[in-house]
């Protein structure tokens, strides 16, 4: 790949540079897939990057940044919106769509679905009228199952896409346990050589108890019940207006309902019995529309965007507290809330990639976002972008990039909005309505042909909303580094530092998530490569972390106090699989916490709350597992 981009003035779009054919199969070919192979990803998305600057109208580009993104935390939102954007530019072709990657939470334990969240490359050379058919399975500890099937097919300008996937599992202890369900469709249909729609459904159904990574056992909810059932559509239009200019819009629709029931009987310390359940349920309907105009010209390139969102969402609460003693019971306390957290909220943008110096480019940019929220009130700001990289060598950079933000809703937390400024990423899935501002500088450096370093440092400072006029602070800051080496054609290894902060003001002393988290993880893998289709992958990850929080829930009958915890831990997690000869497919089978290790950890996707829980990152005891793709083509 490397040798290629030379030969192409190391330009990292895999394109003709005459722009007199489409290399269809080289750039449907997953790249992404060969650095996670690797465990290079932060080199991918280097190169993923750069290639976005140059052309962001390349639909293999944003498809190597969806891929690589898999394996960076908290970058779902990123991921998939990488991924809607290559979907909207690509022409029709053989690349499935795989339901795991369509969704920003696949409510799957890290590298432990049917297939990763990168796509496996089985595709021919070349593309041509044909019909295909990949399926992957799982089984594993805890009664783990799952599968996903993807056909697809092409004939001349109509191509499509049909997935299933399923995933189950019991879960590392009581009320862990979560059974998901997707279906989706995709269609593209090319009316002209310059003009592409498509369509695309989903169906997805979650049923979970309480599936949180809590560091304090005591906070975890053993009586919780949740239930979630999401439908979209979509509909997308890409017009290329000229060799140097393309138009897109995207219209979505989104229906939601979560159902959640928590009930806890208990005596306290007075002698009564206490019945308390608590019932939420949220309903959603909203409307997404975008458009976007690209335009290239020999020195720079242009993104301008308009979106508009419609949302209805009704917030019901219902909360029963029965006391008794001796048998006689108390009248009851009872009560019922219901918020309107609907609203209206339209952004508009405009991007500029300057590339007058060839080893200075640079990003500017400005973003208007307007929020009139009917629990938040009414929000309008205005959000400066500016990036800039400094190519000191052919494949080594420096950056540092300023910009601000507005979280908004998203329907499938998907948006065509440029995501990233230099290499850092704009979107979280923090709270609706948050104001975030952003800064930071990094470095990617080659040190040999086979050796890449990398280092980065951000902070993030957070306005909250809690309400329409009440904001918390809270800030955040990241360190992150890297050593990749290619040591022969066999053997790679890779080591990663992430060192991350965060600090918040707590919203009331009924506020029982973190005020503060410190996290260092330390992965180191060795990966061992067969030219017969044998592969190896050995990871070994330390963590210590520290947590302050308010612990004690209110039902059980406890008082909120401040308490502190530390833990310090590895875990071993090891692969073998083997790569079937003709693109047939892959087997594996590895373990995850090899020897068993048990440890207090905080996923830091604690405010999101659990309207949407998030798998953890690491699961506290051994897990056996064996995965299988096949594919036919």
């Amino acid at each position: 790949m490397q040798d290629a981009m030379q030969l192409n003035d190391n330009r990292a779009v895999y394109r003709s540079k005459l722009l007199l054919d489409q290399d269809l199969a080289a750039k449907s070919a997953s790249l992404g897939r060969i650095y996670n192979d690797l465990g290079f990803q932060w080199m991918g998305l280097v190169q993923g990057w750069r290639s976005v600057s140059e052309d962001p109208s390349n639909f293999s580009a944003h498809r190597l940044l969806a891929d690589n993104y898999a394996a960076v935390p908290r970058h779902e939102i990123t991921r998939v919106s990488e991924l809607l954007q290559s979907q909207l530019l690509q022409p029709a072709n053989m690349t499935p769509i795989q339901p795991g990657l369509l969704t920003s939470n696949p409510l799957v334990l890290e590298g432990l679905g049917p297939t990763t969240q990168s796509f496996n490359e089985f595709n021919p050379l070349y593309t041509r009228n044909r019909l295909a058919l990949q399926l992957s399975a799982i089984a594993g500890g805890n009664n783990t199952w799952g599968n996903e099937a993807i056909h697809s097919g092409i004939w001349d300008r109509f191509s499509y896409s049909l997935g299933q996937f399923h995933y189950s599992t019991d879960g590392f202890r009581e009320n862990n346990d979560i059974e998901t369900n997707l279906y989706t469709a995709f269609a593209q249909f090319a009316l002209t050589p310059s003009t592409n729609i498509q369509f695309e459904f989903r169906d997805n159904k979650t049923e979970s108890g309480d599936i949180s990574s809590q560091f304090f056992a005591a906070d975890v909810d053993e009586a919780l019940r949740q239930t979630n059932r999401t439908t979209s559509a979509r509909a997308g239009l890409h017009y290329e207006i000229d060799a140097d200019s393309d138009f897109l819009t995207s219209l979505s629709h989104l229906k939601r309902e979560i159902n959640q029931n928590s009930r806890h009987i208990f005596t306290d310390e007075f002698g009564f019995l206490q019945d308390k359940s608590r019932t939420n349920r949220v309903t959603t309907e909203a409307f997404h529309l975008e458009s976007q105009y690209l335009k290239r010209t020999k020195y720079s390139n242009y993104v301008l965007g308009l979106s508009y969102l419609g949302q209805d969402e009704n917030l019901n609460i219902d909360e029963v507290n029965k006391a008794s003693i001796f048998g006689f019971e108390l009248p009851c306390i009872c009560d019922t809330s219901n918020s309107d957290r609907g609203g209206n909220f339209i952004n508009s943008y405009i991007y500029s990639n300057i590339n007058w110096l060839k080893y200075l480019p640079t990003t500017l940019g400005v973003s208007f976002d307007s929020m009139d929220s009917r629990s938040l009130g009414t929000v309008n700001k205005i959000n400066p972008k500016v990036g800039l990289k400094w190519n000191y060598a052919e494949q080594s950079a420096l950056r540092a990039a300023y910009f601000t933000n507005v979280k908004r809703p998203l329907i499938s937390d998907q948006t065509i909005e440029p995501t990233q400024i230099a290499g850092f990423n704009q979107f979280f899935d923090d709270i609706t309505g948050s104001m975030s501002e952003r800064y930071g500088v990094g470095i990617d450096h080659q040190l040999t042909k086979n050796l890449f370093i990398g280092a980065e440092v951000s902070w993030r400072n957070l306005q909250v909303p809690t309400g329409e006029l009440i904001k918390k602070r809270q800030r955040e800051h990241r360190d992150h580094g890297y050593i990749y080496w290619a040591l022969n054609d066999q053997f790679s290894i890779n080591f990663d530092i992430n060192y991350e902060t965060v600090n918040r003001e707590l919203f009331d002393t009924t506020d029982l998530t973190p005020g503060s988290i410190k996290t260092l993880r330390m992965p180191l893998s060795i990966n061992y490569f067969a030219p017969n289709g044998i592969f190896t992958k050995i990871t070994a990850t330390n963590v210590h972390q520290t947590i302050d929080k308010q612990t004690g829930l209110a039902i059980k009958g406890f008082q909120s106090t401040i308490r502190e915890g530390t833990d310090d831990f590895w875990t071993i997690d090891a692969q073998f699989g083997y790569r079937l000869p003709k693109r047939w497919g892959i087997v594996s089978i590895g373990v995850k916490n090899l020897f068993d290790e048990k440890f207090n950890y905080q996923e830091f996707y604690f405010q999101n709350g659990v309207n949407n829980p998030i798998m953890p990152t690491f699961q506290p005891g051994r897990y056996l597992y064996s995965q299988i793709t096949i594919a036919f083509n």
